[in-house]
């Protein structure tokens, strides 16, 4: 829901747009209209969800942040997150 991320060839990942919750994942609740660098990574893939962004880095460790209201971030909180998590197993 108006945001979009990216991953580089070099596993760098950038997001843009629309950030009240941290969707961006930048570590603020400002809208950005260039790419913003997340410091995570390096990344192998990335999920943009309505109001939350989870990625696998290269070391298969899942990350997510954003809104966290139904525990989306799966770090066993519902709070938000403006700058990448850790997802723990249960």
């Amino acid at each position: 829901a108006s945001h979009t991320c990216a991953v580089t060839a070099a596993g760098e990942v950038y997001c843009w747009g629309d950030n009240p919750d941290g969707r961006l994942g930048d570590g603020t609740r400002v809208a950005k209209t260039r790419p913003t660098k997340v410091t995570i990574g390096p990344v192998e893939a990335i999920s943009a969800g309505s109001l939350h962004t989870c990625a696998i880095t290269r070391t298969n460790e899942a990350m997510c942040w954003g809104a966290n209201v139904r525990g989306q971030l799966g770090d066993g909180t519902t709070e938000v997150r403006v700058t990448p998590t850790p997802v723990t197993a249960r």
